[in-house]
């Protein structure tokens, strides 16, 4: 039975739940689900319908609770400091898990996953590697930002929304210790937070694994409701990734945005949930779809638009 590891606060629920829901309801079988949460301690402000989802066999809440750990570079971030916490995970999952997934809050499942993870899982257990990732790029001349930045000795900088580790081995190797010192040395030097922090402790040592466990959505300029139809059967985990959210106004225009939207209608029954860092770009970002009339990814444009007027009147700086 696979594990997965969710690691998020308030800031976050609604969009964990959504990943938690969308998980649960394309796989075949049951998982355990394992949240490290900022202030929750148990499974009483999940919703129902996820607690009672005839594929989740258990669900644990663990309350972070490590105290005197300075995280940086938070400020104005699209993340929060439980980013972080999975570099802690050992010190909450149970002793006799021998792998966990970790999936980050903004990711979705859109076909069951189920057999392409067991694949992962077994190629992990038997290489020399204590983890697998999806790399995000690869060194070259005009792709060294990250590389130089981090020092990094390796040519794969990899993306950390989706991560499968061999417990058993990062014990072994004193992850907890190891990465907590790393976490020390680098400071504000992880511009991309506990992404940075990881790649520089794995270096190019990692499993290499299929990006259909993590396909990255970050750019405007791509239809990927084609590109997702498509791929329906391939693409098994979509990655909103970086600052681009679909739950942002902006991002409710974009061309994948009924992925997430779709799951929180079905979960919640409403119509889009809005999210924005400010308020006036959230502004300025309604005047622009309406003056543009870009409303070709929008379902629901009317009511889109009477959400986005009183998301804006309660909204506070």
């Amino acid at each position: 039975m696979i594990n997965f590891l969710y690691c998020f606060d308030n800031n976050y629920n609604i969009q964990a739940f959504a990943s938690i829901y969308s998980l649960l309801n394309k796989i075949d079988q049951k998982i355990n689900i394992h949240i490290i949460h900022k202030s929750e301690k148990t499974s009483s402000f999940i919703p129902e319908i996820i607690l009672g989802h005839s594929n989740l066999n258990e669900i644990k809440v663990y309350l972070f609770d490590i105290r005197d750990v300075k995280f940086n570079n938070l400020n104005n971030a699209h993340v929060s400091e439980a980013t972080f916490y999975r570099l802690y995970l050992l010190n909450y999952l149970p002793e006799e898990l021998n792998f966990v997934v970790y999936l980050d809050a903004d990711v979705y499942c859109i076909s069951n996953p189920i057999e392409k993870l067991n694949h992962e899982i077994y190629r992990l257990e038997k290489s020399e590697y204590e983890v697998g990732f999806s790399s995000e790029s690869k060194r070259s001349a005009k792709n060294l930002e990250n590389f130089s930045r981090l020092n990094l000795e390796g040519n794969s900088y990899f993306n950390a929304g989706v991560m499968i580790l061999n417990l058993n081995k990062a014990k072994s190797n004193k992850f907890t210790q190891n990465i907590s010192k790393l976490l020390l040395d680098l400071g504000k030097d992880a511009i991309y937070w506990d992404q940075d922090i990881l790649n520089k402790y794995y270096d190019n040592n990692f499993l290499e694994i299929t990006e259909s466990l993590n396909y990255k959505i970050n750019y405007f300029k791509k239809d990927y409701s084609k590109i997702l139809a498509n791929n329906k059967k391939e693409i098994c985990l979509v990655h909103y990734s970086g600052k681009f959210k679909p739950w942002n106004i902006r991002g409710v225009s974009h061309s994948s945005s009924f992925i997430f939207q779709d799951i929180y209608k079905e979960l919640f029954k409403e119509h889009y949930f809005l999210s924005n860092a400010r308020k006036r770009t959230a502004l300025k970002d309604v005047i622009k779809i309406t003056l543009t009339l870009n409303f070709k990814h929008i379902k629901y444009p009317l009511k889109f638009l009477i959400l986005s007027i009183k998301y804006l009147i309660q909204k506070s700086e």
